[in-house]
């Protein structure tokens, strides 16, 4: 296997996926991505905003930018509370 080719038998293997339209709805769906993995490692709502307002996080300030402050916390708002949601779920005794 060539260097910069990924192996499709390794799935530890880091491959970056283009989305092909950029519209509204493609960058929403990156926002939920982006908030559901971040909120599974355990950042909450105001961290995942602090991240999305910084820069330094290309794609996800990209998103903030395109979809605005509004837009963007909505969807914040809803992918925490889903994560919460499940952690209460799992903390209940059956």
């Amino acid at each position: 296997m060539p260097k910069n080719e990924p192996d499709p038998a390794d799935p530890m293997q880091l491959t970056g996926v283009e989305i092909p339209d950029s519209g509204p709805e493609a960058v929403r769906e990156m926002v939920v991505s982006f908030a559901a993995e971040m909120t599974w490692l355990g950042h909450d709502e105001a961290a995942l905003l602090r991240m999305f307002r910084d820069p330094f996080y290309t794609a996800a300030h990209g998103a903030w930018q395109q979809l605005g402050e509004e837009e963007a916390g909505r969807i914040l708002h809803a992918v925490t509370a889903v994560a919460k949601s499940r952690d209460a779920i799992r903390s209940w005794e059956v």
